[in-house]
């Protein structure tokens, strides 16, 4: 009987074979981080004759909310051979994802998908984004377009940010030298004190990560379109950047906290500068009998009502280049 294992660095080329037959795109070269010997170790498969014919990956990260670090799980290219497909691999390999992740102190799964089959482990929709359509008129700026010997750069704008990724230097340069974001071609252009990062989708002109100044990022914006001959260009943006938007959803994929434990202790202190000590007791005690379904929708989008107005729902960033 067919039963998942953790994948070994001999096993990589098959699993990539395999998540590229299925979403129908070089995920090897979308994603060098993610799908490396680097990260086997947290990559599970199924195997038949040696050859990988269901596939979970997991890529641990870090996201700075407001200076606190919360540990999470990137959740991504989830998918069984069609040959294989009916026997329960995938949820098999959620459980067992779970549980080892747990023990490495990650309190959440952040998953790109909607499926049914991440609802039935628990993960909820969340949060709140928006896409506006911005136009070429208006203010220009002086622009560049972006490459490796600009990382750096990039990276110091993108730290000013509340809320953020934890982005390692070599990881950084190593995704952004892909030219891939959210599997897309892409190309990031530089102003003076901020980025923006376009890719085509569905034929239109999008901007799926940026950093700086809002005047600056929307000039930029403006001009890029222009050169391209665009009628519009799509913004991506959460509630941060304060701008009328078209179009409101919920985050691209789905979350779980899989450890309230966890969870409460990285942000401790960022609940503590809100809270009083009783109140972040009560809190505590109230979030307690929640399951972990439960807890997510409370603190992460609209769900059960925890009586801390102005503190929830906590807003999760947007993948942009951690996209996985």
């Amino acid at each position: 009987m067919l039963e998942p294992v953790v994948l070994m660095p001999e096993d990589l080329n098959s699993a990539i074979e395999l998540a590229s037959e299925i979403f129908d795109k070089d995920m090897g070269a979308c994603f060098p981080i993610f799908l490396s010997e680097k990260n086997v170790s947290n990559l599970l498969g199924v195997k038949d004759g040696g050859r990988v014919v269901s596939l979970l990956g997991m890529q641990p990260a870090k996201i700075s909310i407001y200076g606190y670090t919360l540990k999470v799980g990137l959740i991504g290219s989830v998918c069984t051979h069609p040959d294989y497909r009916g026997a329960g691999f995938a949820s098999r390999m959620l459980e067992i994802m779970e549980a080892q992740s747990i023990k490495k102190g990650i309190s959440v799964f952040v998953i790109s998908g909607l499926r049914g089959l991440y609802r039935r482990f628990g993960a909820v929709e969340f949060g709140s984004y928006h896409t506006a359509k911005i136009s070429p008129e208006g203010e220009k700026a002086k622009i560049k377009k972006a490459n490796s010997k600009d990382v750096g750069k990039i990276l110091s704008i993108h730290q000013k940010k509340f809320i953020r990724y934890l982005r390692n230097y070599d990881d950084f340069k190593a995704v952004f030298e892909s030219g891939y974001i959210a599997t897309r071609a892409s190309e990031t252009y530089l102003g003076e004190e901020s980025y923006c990062t376009f890719a085509n989708i569905d034929k239109e002109l999008h901007v799926l990560e940026f950093g700086g100044k809002k005047d600056e990022v929307l000039r930029i914006i403006r001009t890029v379109t222009a050169e391209k001959n665009r009628n519009y260009c799509v913004l991506h943006f959460d509630d941060s950047f304060n701008y009328p938007a078209d179009k409101t959803t919920t985050f691209e994929g789905t979350a779980k906290i899989i450890s309230a434990e966890n969870f409460f202790s990285q942000l401790e202190g960022f609940f503590k500068e809100r809270l009083s000590n009783k109140e972040y007791e009560e809190f505590k005690n109230k979030a307690s009998k929640l399951d972990n379904s439960e807890l997510t929708k409370a603190v992460l989008g609209k769900g059960v009502d925890l009586g801390l107005e102005g503190i929830f729902p906590i807003t999760l960033p947007d993948y942009g280049w951690d996209y996985i």
